[in-house]
């Protein structure tokens, strides 16, 4: 029966139970002798303890004390230190299997539509059943990959002459799906469903947004130069020095949507709509003036950023920006974005 319990209680201490056993077993030790010094001081007899002091007895455990409480800090720190390593390698390893993992299905991709490129003839006149196929592999295949080989799909559609022209991202789901600093100039993204996205530095030139729900999206820097936003849901999204000239916004839902910084210069859209902004500091007008120069000359009060609330604007202001003349080409990129993008489709 002993030798059982003994088995048991041996087999039940796991080395994570070791330091506590330790640290609970000194500091009984510990207790335990300093109680015993204490009595037998103050209780000293013809034991021989009548010329020991309790400080006595103190120093003698000050050093076995020290040198406990040392090792077991430095068993606890080299633990930890262990433990740290071993995730940060166990990290590294799952960063590398899924960087393995992502290049795979880049390249089952690339394959996949090659194939059906040269064996099903996928192009603007294929079967509407292999459209839907490159279609959903696309989908699919873009909410798998990170930002920088989804640039490398949506470069290999484009010079393939398939996006758009065999399939569009019309309707499609691509929700927190990150294609920054993308090529997306006259993408018909109609109706996508692009929340949370990721799209630091794309290039939206001349795309369709139409309905598109960019709610909570980054567009950080983002090229919307001339796209169609109208009724589109921008609800909180991050706009901040997006070139936003001539872009069509009417209809599109702006509450809390950051264009600070931002370039609406002949953008059309609705003042009240646009001052439902969360911030326009910086930001260049519809009229070619910038947020400052239209709260300085009393057109607008400023509302205390980040807030929400819609800055009161004057009647005169209104009438002002309902029928400001359009500013020279000289003053807009409207001649470079265009040969850009005129370069890009004839590619």
């Amino acid at each position: 029966m002993i030798r059982r319990i003994l088995g048991w209680l041996i087999t039940g201490i796991t080395r994570k139970h070791i330091p506590r056993i330790l640290t609970g077993a000194t500091i009984v030790t510990i207790l335990a002798l300093l109680v015993w010094i204490t009595w037998e001081t103050v209780d000293a007899g013809n034991m021989g303890f009548a010329e020991k002091t309790y400080w006595d007895w103190m120093e003698l455990l000050i050093v076995p004390a020290v040198l406990a409480a040392a090792g077991l800090w430095f068993s606890n720190v080299q633990k930890r230190t262990e433990l740290e390593i071993a995730e940060k390698e166990r990290e590294t390893d799952r960063e590398l299997a899924l960087e393995r993992q992502r290049q795979q299905t880049l390249e089952n991709y690339f394959d996949r539509i090659t194939e059906l490129i040269l064996k099903q003839g996928l192009g603007p006149d294929a079967d509407e059943n292999v459209k839907r196929l490159a279609r959903t592999c696309t989908l699919t295949v873009l909410r798998d990959l990170d930002a920088g080989r989804n640039q490398q799909v949506l470069q290999f559609l484009q010079e393939s002459k398939l996006l758009n022209a065999s399939f569009s991202l019309e309707r499609a789901d691509l929700r927190q799906v990150n294609l920054s600093h993308s090529n997306l100039i006259r993408a018909r993204l109609r109706g996508v469903k692009l929340t949370q996205a990721t799209l630091v530095g794309t290039l939206l030139i001349h795309a369709d947004l139409v309905k598109a729900n960019l709610a909570h999206a980054d567009l950080m820097n983002a090229d919307l130069y001339d796209a169609d936003l109208r009724n589109a849901n921008l609800q909180k999204a991050n706009l901040v020095r997006a070139n936003m000239v001539r872009s069509v916004l009417y209809g599109a839902n702006l509450l809390g949507v950051n264009l600070s910084g931002a370039n609406l210069r002949i953008a059309e859209v609705e003042l009240r709509e646009l001052l439902t902004a969360a911030d326009l500091s910086q930001a260049t007008m519809p009229d070619g003036r910038t947020y400052e120069e239209w709260v300085a000359a009393g057109d607008i009060s400023a509302p205390a950023y980040p807030s929400q609330s819609t800055p009161a604007v004057t009647p005169d202001a209104a009438a002002r920006l309902d029928h400001a003349p359009a500013p020279d080409d000289t003053v807009t990129p409207a001649a470079a974005i265009d040969e850009a993008a005129a370069s890009s489709s004839q590619e």
